[in-house]
């Protein structure tokens, strides 16, 4: 299990409880991915409607591939645990300094 950065940038609405924000994620090939989801999927923080936004927060992640090179840069495939991207995507390339191991 890992986790990834993520950047939760507004409070979306107050249901379904805990609360939904919207969050994006910056993949290795400079796009930028969106979710709207509960804001306790994103953490270690405690997300309000009175949150000073944008904030960075992590999600749960697992690694699925090897790494390689992008642009001299050490990059790795993986699959979100409990979010989907507002394309429905779950799974992404990202740079290893933007993961943790938390095994």
């Amino acid at each position: 299990m890992a986790i990834v950065s993520v950047h939760v940038l507004r409070w979306v609405d107050d249901e379904p409880q805990p609360g939904v924000v919207e969050a994006s994620l910056c993949d290795a090939n400079n796009v930028e991915h969106r979710f709207v989801q509960k804001s306790a999927y994103f953490g270690p923080l405690d997300i309000s409607r009175e949150t000073a936004f944008p904030i960075r927060a992590v999600t749960d992640c697992q690694i699925i591939g090897k790494e390689h090179e992008i642009a001299g840069r050490t990059a790795v495939w993986i699959e979100l645990c409990w979010c989907e991207s507002t394309e429905q995507r779950t799974r992404f390339v990202v740079f290893t300094d933007q993961i943790s191991k938390t095994d």
